[in-house]
């Protein structure tokens, strides 16, 4: 089907039925639009045989054409300036910015056909003040050139037209600037392995438009260049400065709501949160999760991944039915269609609650359904070996430990480029395995010194959980309670970064 089940699926509850409204009165009443649209809303999965056989009885070519005709009229539904009464505001930036569009179209219309009167001066004043109260520079600036043009004495604020002029086209190449920026951050951001290699992008970048932003007007270059060097910051681990960064950002959303889209005010609260989330600050992060999380789409990947972070941090703070509970909800047929690759990562948190309550077995069942992670370099399939030998070695199978142990070693080798601490893990179970499990002798080695201070991230934070473990062996004290401690006295520490 295509792309219609996801321009279906993606209509909120109100537009769907706005759309049938519509349909029916673009349509007959009874439309093979209809039909085909309540087929697909009904049963997403539809195959386009099964939609065929019930829309004709027959296989025929007319379907295929009904169908690319449906999806053009839910992209025109979308852009309709009625659509606007939608109680969903999250994109009136967008409509607002379409619709001034079509104005403009209407006031080139008139110019193309001679007609200079009243009529095209209140066409292109509206558009211009409008533009302007948005911060739409890009259709400012096009309609204060017709108004040069037609020689119309404008005077705005002590301005005329010339400075008006000046002072939107900077605005506006500021923001193609910004624009480009952040499109070549976001094509690269994965690609950019090593800390050195994104402070090199952002040295050839940044100060251009940094440059470019002084003394320009504009909100949304502006946020755009704040938004990218948090990032960098964040990325970097200068915490306190992306989080400074970030604060910006929400800033110019607070002073600016029509130049921030919902969604990307949503992005501003999510980076805040991971942010303090970094900073192992959970409950302040977990307010600002729960803040994207209402500010975002329903059912896109965005709230999927907020809601994927709440459950990490009530993991984290030892909540673990409530954890468990939100993880079972991530994982459904649904999501593992649409993001197998952040529902599989839910499974790994799953499997981790169930390690903490001492449920090895459900944890284990769990484990190897996710050997698909073979090929990721992000680590997960690392984290998953740990995992796996600490069950055994819980289980106290010890010939299977040196099996696992051998498959880690194979798997450093040929993906761990960029993961020290993966390695780091392998020495610790390597001399565990040698010293046959003398936990207390292990405590004073050095490699469990280098454990103990190893660097925390917001998905790798396996270091708190194998030293915690390892810590409650040779205290022979529980392990759920020194993985608390553990992480509140971290915590404590992390927390004089932004305080």
């Amino acid at each position: 089907m295509e792309n219609l089940p996801d321009l279906v699926e993606n209509l909120e509850k109100n537009e769907k039925t706005q759309f049938k409204k519509y349909l029916s009165l673009h349509s007959e009443k009874d439309s093979k639009y209809l039909q085909l649209f309540e087929l697909v809303e009904k049963k997403p999965e539809i195959t386009n045989e099964e939609a065929m056989k019930k829309l004709y009885g027959k296989s025929t070519k007319s379907y295929f054409m009904l169908k690319s005709r449906l999806v053009d009229k839910i992209l025109d539904f979308l852009t309709l300036d009625n659509n606007l009464e939608i109680d969903d505001e999250r994109l009136t930036v967008s409509y607002q910015s379409i619709i001034l569009r079509k104005k403009f179209i209407k006031a080139q219309i008139l110019w193309e056909r001679g007609i200079r009167s009243d009529i095209l001066e209140e066409i292109l004043l509206e558009i211009l003040e409008q533009t302007l109260d948005i911060y739409a520079h890009d259709i400012a600036l096009e309609a204060a050139l017709y108004l040069r043009r037609i020689n119309f004495n404008y005077q705005s604020k002590g301005k005329n037209i010339n400075d008006i002029i000046n002072e939107l086209r900077k605005a506006y190449n500021a923001e193609i600037l910004a624009g480009e920026v952040f499109s070549f951050y976001a094509q690269n951001a994965e690609k950019l392995s090593s800390v050195q290699e994104i402070k090199n992008h952002f040295d050839r970048l940044m100060p251009e438009l940094h440059q470019a932003i002084q003394g320009v007007n504009s909100p949304r270059a502006e946020w755009i260049y704040f938004y990218t060097v948090s990032e960098e910051q964040r990325v970097s681990h200068q915490f306190k400065n992306a989080y400074e960064s970030i604060m910006k950002c929400i800033q110019i959303a607070e002073q600016h709501p029509k130049v921030v889209s919902h969604l990307q005010f949503g992005n501003f609260y999510y980076r805040k949160a991971v942010i303090l989330y970094q900073n192992l600050q959970l409950e302040e992060a977990k307010i600002d999760f729960q803040k994207a999380f209402n500010l975002y789409p329903a059912k896109r990947m965005n709230s999927y991944i907020v809601k994927k972070y709440l459950a990490i941090i009530e993991l984290l703070q030892g909540n673990l039915q409530i954890a468990k509970q939100i993880l079972q909800e991530l994982i459904n047929p649904e999501s593992e269609k649409m993001m197998p690759y952040h529902t599989n990562l839910c499974k790994i948190y799953l499997a981790v609650a169930y390690f903490m309550e001492k449920d090895y077995k459900k944890a284990w069942f769990i484990l190897p359904e996710l050997d698909f992670l073979l090929e990721d370099k992000g680590g997960f399939h690392g984290f998953i070996r740990i995992l796996e030998l600490i069950l055994l070695i819980e289980k106290e199978d010890f010939e299977m430990v040196n099996l696992k142990l051998d498959s880690f070693r194979k798997y450093l080798k040929k993906y761990n480029q960029n993961h020290d601490y993966f390695n780091l893990v392998y020495q610790v179970f390597n001399k565990l395995n040698g010293i046959s499990y003398d936990y207390k002798a292990f405590k004073k080695d050095d490699l469990f010194q280098m454990l103990s201070n190893s660097y925390w991230d917001p998905l790798d934070y396996e270091p708190i959980q194998l030293y915690s473990w390892l810590l409650s062996k040779q205290i022979q004290k529980d392990y759920f309670t020194v993985w608390k401690d553990t992480l509140k006295t971290l915590s404590e520490q992390k927390r004089t970064l932004f305080f």
